[in-house]
């Protein structure tokens, strides 16, 4: 960026920085690390449409009124226990140890409480600090500068640790509350989750997505050597918000990572999942479902890096789109130089109920490798004539027809989720969505 840019980017987030106060809370060694992190975003910018990884979601509303900081209010309601979870609550992004559910099988603390501590399991708040910007410097080629600008306000989420060997008996799910009602407020939230070695994890996620609201989410995980984790992650819709999710993954050695997102869409949201197999053996799996209406927006950008050989990959997103609503999926898989023996493939499939619907799919494949299996594809089609037909010919009225057809198309999806509890939570979240989405279907 030039020295005007940089300047128009510290004017804009000047009032954000100094509603948040973080420089005041803290070590010292905390405020040095912010401020870099606040000098480095200045420098990277927000990304435009220029940047080719953005060309669908436009961030100029993002910086064209200054953003201000979420207070965090504690809750005032008990989270209802049950539903066969454990469960992380959070109150405006500060993390609630009162409401949450938790087990001995698994570590938890918040940063503010890592930063009173100074340590937590046996590493220092520094030295996880100084690991954290190091997979930035990779998160920062896909999502731009928005990753510096979450390390620069950090101070809600959580870092839990899934204990080595240990299979969790039911899923985590992560609870976000939102107490605010003002406009232009801006919401950042990292949670560090690691799977030890041979541990396995279920994770149930639902982000943000409310009027005036920019809610920005990064999770990673650290999935260790022969541990198994499946996410599954939804994101509400809501006009007039903007839900900007982060993902990242490393995996080592014979590990599992099985990714899920059930995207309802917005004003404006965007995620970005980035994989890194660091070992051997890996496998990832990484699906998506966009739902859309009206003038709903959703833009995924996949990138999983094959740096170790014998890995497998897998890349699926599925649209069912009606009104104006527009989605998009850019998936790319990196072989590095002599990774040998990986298998990888991507496939984008949309349903579009509407003339006005859109579905973009963007496929990439950076191979440096010969003796390796990659391949991508993409459909776009409309309800099929010939089905409708037949279940009308069984006695279904034409309303019944559709959606059983767009139900089907959905449940592909859901059918891949392993965690019976993940899964039933899921179905119930969709299922009134979908309804609507066909019920207010214009014929093409």
């Amino acid at each position: 960026m030039g020295a005007n840019q940089i300047d128009q980017t510290r004017a804009g987030f000047s009032e954000l920085r100094r509603e948040a106060d973080l420089e005041s809370r803290g070590p010292k060694e905390l405020a040095e690390w912010r401020d870099r992190a606040w000098e480095s975003f200045y420098r990277v910018g927000i990304p435009t449409l220029k940047n080719e990884n953005w060309h669908y979601s436009d961030l100029r509303r993002f910086v064209k009124e200054p953003l201000h900081w979420v207070k965090a209010e504690p809750s005032r309601v008990a989270s209802p226990t049950g539903d066969g979870v454990y469960k992380l609550t959070f109150s405006d992004g500060v993390f609630e140890r009162g409401l949450s559910t938790l087990s001995a099988d698994f570590e938890v603390i918040s940063w503010q409480e890592l930063m009173a501590e100074g340590t937590f399991a046996g590493q220092s708040l520094n030295e996880l600090l100084d690991e954290l910007t190091q997979i930035s410097e990779t998160a920062r080629i896909d999502h731009g500068g928005i990753v510096d600008l979450q390390r620069a306000l950090l101070e809600r989420g959580v870092l839990l640790r899934v204990l080595q060997g240990r299979k969790l008996d039911r899923p985590i799910q992560i609870e976000y509350r939102y107490t605010g009602r003002s406009e232009n407020v801006a919401l950042p939230v990292i949670n560090w989750l690691v799977i030890e070695a041979g541990a396995e994890a279920h994770f149930s996620v639902e982000g943000l997505n409310s009027h005036g609201l920019t809610w920005a989410e990064w999770n990673h995980f650290s999935v260790e050597e022969g541990a198994k984790v499946e996410v599954v992650r939804k994101v509400p819709g809501a006009q007039g918000g903007i839900n900007l999710g982060l993902v990242t993954v490393s995996q080592e050695l014979k590990s599992e990572f099985c990714g899920r997102l059930a995207c309802e869409g917005g004003e404006l949201v965007r995620e970005t999942w980035l994989v890194n197999q660091n070992g051997s053996e890996a496998k990832t799996d990484v699906q998506a479902l966009f739902l859309g209406t009206e003038t709903q927006h959703s833009d995924m950008r996949v990138v999983v890096s094959h740096f170790c050989e014998s890995g497998t990959s897998s890349q699926k997103a599925r649209s069912l789109l009606n009104g104006e609503s527009r989605s998009t999926f850019s998936g790319k898989v990196v072989i590095a130089r002599d990774v040998q023996m990986v298998a990888a493939k991507q496939l984008s499939q949309s349903l579009l109920l509407s003339s006005g619907s859109q579905a973009n799919a963007k496929p990439e494949l950076e191979i440096y490798a010969d003796n390796v299996k990659a391949n991508h594809g993409a459909t776009v089609g409309q309800l099929d004539p010939e089905e409708i037909f037949y279940l009308r010919s069984r006695g279904l009225s034409l309303a019944q027809a559709e959606l059983m057809v767009a139900q089907g198309f959905v449940n592909d999806f859901t059918a891949s989720i392993e965690d019976v509890t993940s899964k039933r939570l899921l179905e119930q979240w969709l299922s009134p969505k979908v309804e609507s989405i066909v019920a207010g279907r214009r014929p093409l």
